[in-house]
Formats: C-alpha cells, sequence, structure tokens
C-alpha cells in the first residue's frame, strides 16, 4: 500500500481528499500544518505527497525541498486549484493533478502509471477506472 502525506489549510477539504484517496488504496496523512508535516516526513516513510494549491507557495517550496532531502524517491504532487493536470514541473513538483474528485484519481493513476518509481505499487481497480 502506497503511503501519502497532503497538507493542506482547509480541514474539511483534506477529509473529503483524504477519504478520495483512501479508496483509491492509498493510507494517507493529512495535515493542516507546515511545522506538523515536516515533523511526520522526519518521522514517517511516504511515497507521496500531495500539497493543496492553497499552501502559501514558499511553504510549498520549502516542504518538497525537504521531502525530497528525506524521501528522495517519493513523488510530490500540487492538486490544482481549478487548472487542470499537467505532467510538467511547478516549482520542483512532479506533477500538477486535478482537484475534482474522479480527476483526482485519473491524474493520479495516470502520473503512477508514467512514474514508475514508486515500487510497483498500484491504486485499486476501482480507482482506476474512474
Amino acid at each position: 500500500m502506497l503511503a501519502a502525506i497532503q497538507i493542506g489549510t482547509d480541514p474539511v477539504l483534506l477529509r473529503t481528499r483524504g477519504a478520495v484517496l483512501e479508496t483509491a488504496g492509498l493510507r494517507v496523512v493529512s495535515v493542516e500544518s507546515f511545522v506538523r508535516a515536516m515533523e511526520k516526513i522526519l518521522t514517517d516513510s511516504f511515497d507521496l505527497a500531495i500539497l493543496c494549491h492553497s499552501l502559501p507557495r514558499t511553504d510549498r517550496l520549502n516542504f518538497t525541498a525537504a521531502i525530497r532531502r528525506r524521501h528522495p524517491s517519493a513523488l510530490v504532487l500540487l492538486v490544482s486549484g481549478g487548472r487542470g493536470a499537467s505532467t510538467g514541473e511547478e516549482d520542483g513538483m512532479d506533477a500538477v493533478l486535478e482537484a475534482e474528485p474522479r480527476g483526482l484519481l485519473r491524474s493520479l493513476r495516470d502520473i503512477l502509471r508514467l512514474r514508475q518509481k514508486v515500487g510497483g505499487a498500484q491504486l485499486t481497480e476501482e480507482a482506476c477506472q474512474a
């Protein structure tokens, strides 16, 4: 099972997105604080880091640098604010995911298929059909 940390400022959005990601077979840790996120990457191992577009850019940049140092093989993904998904790098991110649940799962699935650096683990079959 892939482990993901998601960071954002809206607790309702984090719970909702976390539930969507868990239905896809991910183990999700959600944090609302940049400081708490930094603590979690020191104590836990993650395959994915999912950052909300609402985080201040400075926090996104600092967290991306920190997780790359601590977990170099982890994918760092940004959830878009309505711009849609892309595989282009943005501020050192591996990709930008769609925010809408089906689009989120679809773009995550596509990225995991493109980037085989997560050791062959996959999303559940239901998520792949989203």
